[in-house]
């Protein structure tokens, strides 16, 4: 059995203006690492605002994005 290797990288960007261009870099390239190895999909994780990770993943099938917004626990009071 060959073992893939997942690449992630992240993108964080200052304005809004500057994020679909970066966003789409990213896939495009992931694009071409799916290709090649024909084993997963790309996973788009939204982990604050302006702030990315892109990666390959087995999670997502072979020729498709998946999007994703990281949930943080957020304290209602003192424990």
């Amino acid at each position: 059995m060959t073992k893939i290797a997942a690449e992630r990288t992240e993108v964080c960007v200052l304005h809004a203006h500057d994020l679909d261009q970066a966003l789409e870099h990213e896939v495009g390239r992931l694009q071409i690492q799916a290709c090649a190895q024909g084993a997963m999909g790309i996973l788009v994780t939204r982990l604050a605002p302006g702030r990315f990770t892109i990666e390959l993943s087995p999670l997502v099938p072979y020729g498709y994005t998946y999007e994703k917004t990281l949930e943080t626990a957020t304290p209602i009071g003192k424990a």
